[in-house]
């Protein structure tokens, strides 16, 4: 395993690891399954260190999954993510990018400029009869300490700036091959 892919997982490990403390502090609040994918959206870009686990994902399965993988990849148009498969699943879910593993939960916005207040939000399916304000304060996850994780992930790794982004379309119709056409 590569330096940046123990750092992202690291990573990936304490986000999974607070989403289920939210599951277990408040059952029942989480509506978020197999199959949902309403918070999937189409067009996801993805950091480059997060564009190099889901290559090197990709590059560990069959031919055969990978082909199926860009297929509805390319045919998905912009109407859903890409990583869906047509059971509307993650096709992806073992390396699926930070934010996708922080939908659903409260999280914490911050405010255009550094005098507007935060705002609380989360899936529209959660939490539905709870003040999202009321929800313990550890179980709120913070954007900015996310984003800032994620940066130092890619400082540390070199894995490139976090701001260059990549189309997880392409990675995925190009099978994890950076730069190779399908």
């Amino acid at each position: 395993m590569t330096r940046a892919a123990a750092a992202l997982d690291a990573v990936f490990d304490k986000v999974d690891g607070f989403f289920a403390r939210v599951a277990a502090r408040y059952p029942g609040e989480l509506a978020c399954q197999a199959g949902c994918h309403d918070c999937c959206a189409p067009d996801l870009t993805v950091t480059p260190v997060e564009a190099q686990a889901i290559g090197a994902y990709l590059r560990s399965l069959e031919n055969e999954q990978r082909a199926e993988i860009a297929e509805h990849a390319e045919g998905g148009g912009e109407t859903r993510c890409a990583a869906l498969g047509g059971d509307g699943r993650c096709s992806i879910y073992p390396v699926r990018p930070l934010v996708c593993r922080s939908h659903g939960v409260v999280v914490r916005l911050s405010g255009p400029t550094r005098h507007t207040l935060p705002v609380l939000d989360c899936c529209p399916r959660n939490f539905k009869t709870r003040d999202l304000a009321a929800i313990d304060a550890d179980c709120i996850l913070e954007q900015r300490t996310l984003s800032t994780l994620l940066a130092a992930v890619h400082a540390v790794t070199r894995a490139g700036e976090v701001s260059n982004r990549v189309p997880l379309r392409d990675i995925l119709m190009n099978q994890g091959q950076e730069g190779v056409a399908r």
